[in-house]
């Protein structure tokens, strides 16, 4: 079969030789990057490397990575945690040297507090960094009494109280701890202006995965927790109570 003149190109580059020092360090480089994303697919999916058809050499796409890759990348995308823009990965001509990691909270020091959520909105104004408690009645429908700013709050006694609480006013502290990016799990946790480097390794792949599930939980409770408060005024009421009732003591 004839190939087409950018498929022939793109056959001939597999077979390009390095010609000075620059390019052979880059493309030993590559060819080890190429060696490590392989060795890591082999370690964490051995059924699916041994039952491959693809061959470790062929190359059908205009990126750097060779279709072993893709396909390793297509299963953790699948089976591990969402990679960022996949399609670009099959285009790019450069390697990612660190695991795309993005995040799933939004910034709320980055955003105009009307552009958040409902329950991030009613959060931030419950702690003390949204609305003023003047302006409650316009935007949840009531102005508490007594609304104790978060320096009075003790976060453990809240802990405490929000779990022995009824779903889903018992994801209290939990949403609290999304909204604060303070959840110890890094997909809820991380921002674009506080993102970490990952490696590309079995171990990190394997805890980001685990993190991913972990992410999904929070995300849950922050989903039902917002179409319970948004459902009836008299449920963010019990909010404020119970906000207030983890006031910390003279002793704290």
């Amino acid at each position: 079969m004839l190939l087409t003149l950018p498929e022939a190109t793109l056959q001939l580059k597999k077979y390009k030789i390095p010609l000075s020092v620059t390019e052979g360090i880059s493309y030993l480089k590559s060819f080890n990057q190429k060696l490590a994303l392989l060795g890591i697919y082999k370690e964490i999916f051995p059924i699916e490397w041994a039952s491959s058809k693809t061959e470790m050499m062929q190359h059908s796409h205009n990126g750097v990575y060779s279709d072993r890759e893709v396909e390793f990348l297509e299963l953790v995308n699948q089976e591990l945690f969402p990679i960022d823009e996949l399609e670009d990965l099959r285009e790019s001509q450069e390697r990612y040297a660190e695991v795309p990691v993005f995040p799933l909270n939004s910034n709320w020091l980055e955003e105009w507090i009307e552009n958040l959520s409902y329950a991030e909105q009613f959060i931030l104004s419950l702690i003390g960094e949204g609305y003023s408690q003047s302006e409650w009645s316009e935007y949840f429908g009531f102005e508490p009494d007594v609304l104790l700013s978060g320096y009075k709050i003790d976060w453990k006694q809240l802990e405490i109280l929000s779990h022995s609480a009824r779903e889903p006013l018992s994801y209290l502290y939990d949403v609290v701890s999304i909204i604060d990016h303070s959840t110890d799990c890094i997909w809820i946790d991380i921002t674009y202006e506080s993102c970490d480097s990952f490696p590309w390794n079995k171990e990190v792949l394997l805890y980001l995965a685990q993190q991913w599930l972990e992410a999904q939980k929070y995300l849950t409770k922050l989903q039902s927790f917002e179409i319970w408060i948004r459902s009836a005024v008299d449920n963010r009421k019990k909010v404020v109570e119970l906000w207030n009732r983890a006031a910390k003591t003279s002793l704290s």
